[in-house]
């Protein structure tokens, strides 16, 4: 789908349902690898990898929150073209 970048695809959801008289609560908006990941983990404890082969090639895996680095990605430098690497950044 074109002309959807940097748009709030919840609200348009919600807004597409409303058109069409039908309630509901968004929770969570997932992509369709993060959600072939957690269909299958719920059928198969052992699973712990998403993957979907269409026009590209995704992939999703199941990490441990520990194992997540913490970035601060929010600050793009004085210039606005670089990420500022921050000493939050190394530790957890």
């Amino acid at each position: 789908a074109y002309g959807y970048t940097r748009r709030d695809i919840v609200n348009l959801f919600i807004d597409a349902c409303c058109e069409e008289d039908i309630q509901v609560g968004i929770v969570s908006l997932i992509n369709d690898t993060v959600g072939t990941l957690l269909a299958s983990s719920m059928e198969n404890h052992d699973c712990s990898v998403g993957v979907v082969l269409a026009t590209g090639f995704n992939v999703a895996y199941m990490e441990k929150v520990e194992n997540i680095p913490k970035l601060n990605v929010g600050a793009f430098g004085d210039t606005g073209k670089s990420l500022t690497f921050r000493l939050m950044d190394q530790t957890c």
